[in-house]
This record gives C-alpha cells, sequence and structure tokens, in this order.
C-alpha cells in the first residue's frame, strides 16, 4: 500500500487526469483502510492482504464513505448559507468530532443512513464515552503529523519533492487512522452492537496459524483413529489434550463429533456451549444452527451463549426454518434484556414474522413494543419505517 500511496503522490499537478487518478488511488486506499479497520474490530491485530479479493470485495463500502462526506459538506453549505459562517464552522467542528462514530457505525450497520443520522452515531460515541475522546485524540495527532514531518524535513528536500511528499504522507496516516477505529470496536463490541466473529490474533509472529490442527501430532492420531472407527480411544486422547479449551475450530469440530457419538448427551450440551461460540466467530453460523437445533432436540432448554443465540436466530432464517428463527429470537429477547443485540433481535423478528410468515398483526404488535420501549435506540427509526410500510 505504501507503492500505492507513493505512485498517488506523482499525480499532484492540477489536471483532469490526475485529479482522476488521485480518486483512483483515494479509493483503493480507503477500501483497504477499512479493511483493516474490519480486520482490527475482529481481533486480528495483523494487517489484511494486499490483494484483489481484500479490494475489490464489498466496494460499495467506498461509495458510502464518500456519501458520508458528500452529505457533511452538503448539510455545511446549507447552514452557512443560510445561518452564517459561524454556525457552519460550529456545525463543521462538531461533525469532525462525530466523523470517527459515523465510520464505525457505517461499519457495524453497513447502512449509509444510519451512519449520518445523529440519533445513531451520537448514541455510539455516547456508548463508549471516554475511550472515545482518547481515541478522537489520538487521530487528531495522526492528522497533524503529515504537516509535522513536511515541516521537519522541507529544509532537507528538493522542492520539485515536496507535494508528492505531502500526498504520500497524507495517504500512509489515513490508512493508520483506521486501525484505532476498528480497535474501539473491537474492545467495546458489545457498547456498539458489533458481533465479533473472531475474537484474538489470528497468526503468530512468524505467520503460521496458531493451535492448527497440521502442527499437532496428536490430532493426527486422532484423525487415523477416527478414520478407524475407534471413537472412544480418540476422544482419550483428545481429553488427555485438553482439546475442550481449544479454540481452534477443527479441533472442536473433531471433539463435538466425539462426544455426538457418545450416549453422555451431558457432557456433549454442556460443551455445546463453548462449541457454538466457536463456531459464530469463524463464521460457521449455518453449522451453528444445526448444533443448536440438535442440542434442543437432546434438551428443550438448552440455552447458548447470548451473541451464539442471536447469530443461531438469523441463521435459522437465512436456512428457511422462518418459524424456528423466531422461535429462537423470541427466547433470546426474553432471556437476555440487556444484550446490545436486544432490539435488533426484536426488529428481525417482525421482519420474518411480516415478511416470511404473512403475519402482519404479530410484526406489527413487535414493532409498537420495540418503538414504545426504547425509542431512543438506533434502530427505532427504521422500526418507524417499517411499521408505517406496514400500516400502509
Amino acid at each position: 500500500m505504501l507503492i500505492l500511496a507513493g505512485c498517488a503522490s506523482f499525480f499532484v499537478e492540477s489536471s483532469l487526469f490526475n485529479g482522476l487518478m488521485q480518486f483512483v488511488f483515494w479509493a483503493i486506499m480507503l477500501k483497504y483502510s477499512y479493511a483493516a479497520l474490519a480486520s482490527t474490530a475482529n481481533g486480528n491485530l495483523r494487517p489484511p492482504p494486499v490483494n484483489m479479493s481484500t479490494i475489490s470485495d464489498d466496494f460499495e463500502i467506498v461509495f458510502k464513505q464518500i456519501g458520508i462526506f458528500m452529505i457533511l459538506g452538503y448539510v455545511f453549505y446549507i447552514v452557512t448559507s443560510d445561518f452564517g459562517m459561524i454556525l457552519g464552522i460550529l456545525l463543521l467542528l462538531i461533525a469532525m468530532l462525530m466523523l470517527p462514530a459515523m465510520i464505525i457505525t457505517l461499519a457495524v450497520t453497513k447502512s449509509l443512513f444510519a451512519a449520518v443520522y445523529p440519533p445513531v452515531f451520537f448514541a455510539i460515541a455516547w456508548r463508549i464515552k471516554g475511550p472515545y475522546l482518547l481515541m478522537y485524540l489520538f487521530l487528531l495527532l495522526l492528522l497533524g503529523a503529515p504537516s509535522a514531518l513536511i515541516d521537519l524535513l522541507i529544509p532537507f528536500i528538493p522542492k520539485p519533492l515536496v507535494l508528492p511528499l505531502v500526498a504520500l504522507a497524507g495517504n500512509y496516516y489515513t490508512m493508520v487512522a483506521y486501525h484505532p477505529m476498528g480497535y474501539v470496536m473491537f474492545q467495546y463490541h458489545e457498547q456498539v452492537g458489533y458481533e465479533i466473529i473472531y475474537e484474538g490474533d489470528a497468526f503468530s509472529k512468524t505467520g503460521n496459524v496458531v493451535d492448527g490442527p497440521e502442527e499437532s501430532e496428536w490430532l493426527k492420531t486422532v484423525d487415523i483413529l477416527i478414520k478407524e472407527g475407534n471413537y472412544d480411544q480418540a476422544l482419550e486422547v483428545m481429553e488427555q489434550e485438553n482439546a475442550y479449551a481449544s479454540s481452534d475450530l477443527k479441533t472442536a469440530d473433531r471433539y463435538y463429533f466425539l462426544l455426538s457419538m457418545q450416549q453422555n448427551h451431558e457432557k456433549r450440551l454442556r460443551y455445546a456451549l463453548d462449541y457454538l461460540d466457536i463456531l459464530v466467530k469463524n463464521k460457521q453460523a449455518a453449522k451453528a444452527a444445526d448444533v443448536y437445533l440438535q442440542c434442543r432436540a437432546l434438551d428443550g432448554n438448552f440455552q447458548p451463549a447470548p451473541a451464539a443465540f442471536y447469530a443461531v436466530g438469523l441463521a435459522l432464517n437465512d436456512q428457511g426454518q422462518h418459524q424456528e428463527s423466531v422461535s429462537a429470537l423470541a427466547e433470546f429477547t426474553d432471556r437476555h434484556t440487556d444484550s446490545p443485540f436486544l432490539q435488533n433481535a426484536l426488529f428481525m423478528m417482525a421482519k420474518i414474522h411480516h415478511e416470511k410468515l404473512n403475519d402482519r398483526q404479530t410484526a406489527s404488535e413487535i414493532l409498537t413494543n420495540l418503538i414504545d420501549n426504547y425509542p431512543f435506540h438506533d434502530i427505532t427509526a427504521f422500526a418507524k419505517t417499517y411499521l408505517k410500510r406496514l400500516s400502509a
């Protein structure tokens, strides 16, 4: 990405072509910066790979970020034109203070409307409180870093290189600034309503996967025993190696499979709580939904952890099991009233009742209760809009 930033620094002269090239390079760097934010938000502190997949996947998020800047500029223009420069500058200062909250909101909701809707992004900043201000102070220091660097080096560099160096420094610090926003999302994911997909650094310092089955000789032995159908001995080996404490997905898959081959349902159900968390964090929500249904068949009162329970409810809907989905989400909302996903779960229940089960009355009741009980929540504005559609 430094090479890309360096290339962009040579298109600084004023011309239509240079302006177009600057926009292309900036958009690519904005996409990579967002990918870094998303990676950090999930606990992976290594930078994402620089490849076509990283740059091209979900590229619409770039235009949504540009949309934030355009909307802020338009609002500044309107306020300045109608109410004067002083109020416009005051609004601009508030917008600059809230810009990280807008980007975090966009990362959480993927919605441009939510990102620029004041009750939503103000709520995000308010929930984080002090750490948000510390992050903003750090971002201000980063914002001033390129100017400080140029002031320091300008006596020692040739004049033709000044503009390219300014562009290079600005582009580089733009990428760096997204990292602390991702880290704040990771640290305060419950406050902002962000569901972590993978917690913890996924790589060791040498770049090898930590706790991977290919590095464990005993897991190779387990594989051989499983192929031979010697499940009891394979389970014994895994328990001797404390496999139940591993967060590795493949290890967890083997251990749960072996437990499912036993008749000790209590032990299987107990491990399933951890197994569901591992599946959800590794984007295996569909498998988590299957495991959940298996466990519910064994124990009608089986209860996953809140984050996994919410993910399972959504996954059941994605699989076309809409009645099971609303049942799981309803139980989740009854039992976990303090969860940050509560209001989202209620909204999804209403949508499933209306769109999948053709039950408009129940959907309207859920939306009405959501609006009445949580009038200031971020999703309430969407609930009001959806309820109007139902009433039309």
